[in-house]
């Protein structure tokens, strides 16, 4: 509260308090002028304290601000840190590459790349390059159309988005069924080129993954995450954020070391921040990534498993060991496993063992009422898909 406003408010109770003692006595002449007096100051006592009070959930208010921005501010500066030191890493390995046949003028774009992080940790722009990441094909300007690149000029659009900081984020709601009311969202990541196109995780994941730069994506959109969590948490708002990450940043021990320092001293994290894995990748690597999945859920982190085609042959021990709380599964595939006689599944009975392993189950890629329809035969809670909202950029 400024000064004059103070002022004010004491000018008001003050005032009000000396009419009280001034008219008391002629309104009720019962009262005497000297009674009036006491009713009088106790009004201005009264005014006094009430004005201490306001003025210190103002002073609690400001305060709150000051450490959400602080907070937010200490999150932009960890993911930058996060991503530095994996940009770092990665440089090293290409380097470690380029030193066994490279050529000069792979040095020369290295170190033009050390040049670039640099800049950018010093709080300056990056110095333009003389070559351009490749414009996109009009025909190419959405998320689901860039396959037709070749895989030098998507790489080239991969490194350059990771170095200058154009990872996006898109976010696509969860919700229960047959409500739909949003519970949760699933953070996508997006690259954003220079002509206004965005590029699908799908699409180039698996070439950041051989490039070494997947952790430093991932922890882009963690941090992003992490963001959303206590922006939703200043509003009051119960949701849950999905974050996809690779096996490769759950098995970096940097990142790891990075990141349980940072969510140690913020438990609210650990309430709304989901960690997602894929399907294939989960089957292939469980066993690797138990220690890191228990450090993780030692902190009260939970897990999600999605993109998976089917409930066939899934380890329901497997996911309950590894403190996964949500598995993600195909609506097509599901209500095929359900009214195909061949099918060996039985969808009812496993969603049994799953919510006794207090496991949720979502069907996936939900494109139209008649799917919801048959999901709700099939008691299904939760609901994702282009039916209930397309991913929106951040």
């Amino acid at each position: 509260m400024s000064l004059p406003r103070h002022l004010i408010l004491a000018l008001l109770y003050g005032a009000f308090a000396i009419a009280v003692a001034l008219t008391l006595p002629y309104s009720v002449p019962a009262v005497d002028k000297w009674t009036a007096v006491g009713i009088g100051a106790l009004v201005l006592i009264f005014g006094a304290v009430l004005h201490e009070s306001l003025s210190r959930q103002g002073l609690e208010r400001d305060l709150r601000r000051e450490i959400d921005d602080l907070a937010e501010a200490r999150d932009r500066v960890m993911a930058e840190l996060a991503m530095a030191r994996a940009e770092m890493r990665a440089i090293q390995a290409h380097l470690g590459q380029r030193a066994e046949g490279g050529s000069p003028s792979g040095v020369r774009d290295e170190v033009r790349l050390l040049q670039d992080l640099v800049s950018r940790l010093t709080g300056r722009r990056p110095t333009p390059r003389t070559a351009a990441p490749p414009p996109i094909p009009a025909r190419a300007r959405n998320p689901v159309a860039v396959d037709s690149l070749p895989e030098e000029d998507l790489a080239a659009l991969v490194e350059d988005a990771v170095r200058r900081d154009r990872i996006a984020m898109a976010l696509q709601p969860i919700v229960s069924l047959p409500q739909r009311k949003t519970r949760s969202y699933e953070a996508l990541c997006r690259i954003r080129t220079d002509d206004g196109a965005q590029i699908a995780a799908g699409v180039f994941i698996g070439l950041a993954e051989r490039l070494g730069l997947v952790t430093a994506i991932d922890n882009v959109l963690l941090f992003r995450c992490v963001q959303l969590v206590r922006d939703a948490a200043r509003r009051h708002r119960q949701v849950d954020f999905f974050a996809n990450v690779s096996i490769d940043t759950l098995r970096d021990a940097g990142f790891m070391a990075e990141f349980t320092e940072f969510v140690v001293g913020a438990p609210e994290l650990a309430q709304r921040l989901v960690f997602e894995i894929g399907g294939d990748d989960f089957a292939e690597a469980a066993d690797s990534l138990l220690a890191p999945i228990k450090r993780l859920a030692g902190l009260g982190f939970r897990f999600s498993v999605d993109k998976l085609s089917g409930l066939a042959g899934l380890d329901v021990a497997l996911l309950e060991r590894c403190n996964v709380r949500f598995v993600k599964v195909e609506a097509a595939g599901l209500l095929a496993e359900a009214h195909d006689p061949a099918e060996s599944v039985d969808v009812a009975e496993t969603k049994r063992r799953l919510e006794a392993a207090a496991i949720d189950l979502i069907a996936d890629r939900v494109e139209s009422e008649q799917v919801v329809v048959e999901l709700l035969d099939l008691s299904i809670d939760y609901g994702q898909g282009m039916l209930f909202g397309e991913p929106r950029t951040e």
